[in-house]
This record gives structure tokens, C-alpha cells and sequence, in this order.
């Protein structure tokens, strides 16, 4: 089952032809899978609920599309479990902090949880972003060593020698999420190319500088794969 993901307030909203779009405005955002998740689990503290991740929540629980709500499963065909483990969106650190949720909703962190707040709340404090808490439960710590070496080549480096820098984490260590690095480091992996367009007055769309920097990146590795031939 796919299932919706979303941050808070921020759940799509569909209009056909003969919709009176004012009164739907008005009558505020319908419950998706997720805020039905989080409404279950507000209204029942005891139950199998709070020992389900949302992605296993469908193994348990069916999704009524006209009431939108969760309701349990009853004498459920023990094969049916596996094949109703629900399914979340590709999404990667481009899309913002709602990749951090879906981290979370793929974590135990989530079992039981009854709101947006409480999502980000771990060991009693509410944070301030879904990665926060990604880096609070260790889902993203491993790369903090990572991180500081390349901040410290980025003080000392050019952005070429910061590529080399770069491939050099990536094949001799094992970071937790190349992807997430690679984004968060873009701007400064391809500042000799931002500087150059900028220069020359071109106006080159973000998602095109951050293939320029895979590109870049791929022929860093290529030319390290060459070198220890």
C-alpha cells in the first residue's frame, strides 16, 4: 500500500470539476494515512497500534478511503501480513526536511506517536527539525566525522581539491548517506563552477548544478579507480 507522507499542513488537496473550492478551503485539510495514524494512536494509548512503524501499520490496520481512517484488522489471513507492509515515496535531501520525516516513519521512533510535535520530540525535548531528531537517534551520526573533515578541507581547499577530498571519504570510508553529503556539500563541490556562471551572467537552474557536481564527482572516482589500478 503506498501511503501518504507530509509535513505538517502540507498534505495535497485534490479538486474535481464541480468542486465549490471555497467551501473546502474553509472546511480545513481531509485526514491522509498519516494524520490518521497519528489520530489512532491518540485515541488508542493501549493496542497493537503503538507496536507498529507507520510503514507497518497496513499489515495490521485497513485504510477506509471513504471514512479516511484507520481500522483494525479482524480474523486477517496470516499471508496477507507480508503483503501489506505499506510503501512511502522516494524522496532524497533535496526535498527538505520532510525526507528527515520519512527517515522517522521508517524508525521506531514513530511507534505510537500521536502528532507532527511529537515526531520531533526524543527524550523530552521538542526539536526544532525532523533531522535534528535523525541526528539525536545516531540514524545520522556516523557521517559526523565526515562532515567535519570536509568543513575543515572547505576552510584550507579549492573546490577541486575539496572533490578530492570528497572521493577520498567515499572510498576509503563508509558514510551513512553519500546522497545526503553530496547535497548538503554541493554549493561548495562546484563553487569554481557557480563563480564561472556567475561571471559570464548564466543562469543555470539548481537541480543542473547539482548534476554538474555528480558528474564532477563521478570523474573524481573514475580518475581515483585509475590511479590504484
Amino acid at each position: 500500500m503506498s501511503l501518504d507522507i507530509h509535513l505538517e499542513n502540507e498534505q495535497l488537496m485534490f479538486f474535481e470539476g464541480d468542486t465549490n473550492l471555497q467551501e473546502e478551503v474553509e472546511s480545513g485539510p481531509k485526514f491522509t494515512n498519516l494524520t490518521s495514524f497519528f489520530l489512532y494512536n491518540e485515541q488508542n494509548e493501549v493496542g497493537v497500534n503503538n507496536e507498529l512503524t507507520y510503514m507497518q501499520f497496513p499489515s495490521r490496520f485497513a485504510w477506509k478511503q471513504k471514512e479516511r481512517q484507520w481500522s483494525l484488522r479482524k480474523n486477517q489471513n496470516p499471508g496477507m501480513k507480508s503483503e501489506s507492509i505499506g510503501r512511502l515515496p522516494f524522496l532524497t535531501p533535496a526535498h527538505g526536511d520532510v525526507y528527515y520525516l520519512r527517515c522517522l516513519l521508517c524508525h521506531e521512533h514513530c511507534k505510537g506517536k500521536k502528532s507532527f510535535i511529537g515526531m520531533k520530540t526524543y527524550r523530552g525535548q521538542v526539536f526544532k527539525t525532523y533531522k535534528d531528531v535523525c541526528y539525536e537517534l545516531g540514524l545520522l551520526s556516523d557521517d559526523r566525522e565526515w562532515r567535519k573533515c570536509l568543513e575543515e578541507a572547505d576552510l584550507e581547499s579549492t573546490p577541486r581539491r575539496l572533490r578530492e577530498v570528497f572521493a577520498k571519504v567515499i572510498v576509503y570510508n563508509q558514510p551513512a548517506d553519500v546522497y545526503c553529503l553530496l547535497f548538503d556539500f554541493s554549493d561548495r563541490l562546484r563553487g569554481d563552477y557557480l563563480r564561472e556562471a556567475h561571471d559570464y551572467d548564466v543562469p543555470v537552474a539548481p537541480e543542473v548544478f547539482v548534476n554538474t557536481v555528480v558528474v564532477l564527482m563521478e570523474k573524481e572516482l573514475e580518475s581515483m579507480d585509475m590511479e590504484r589500478s
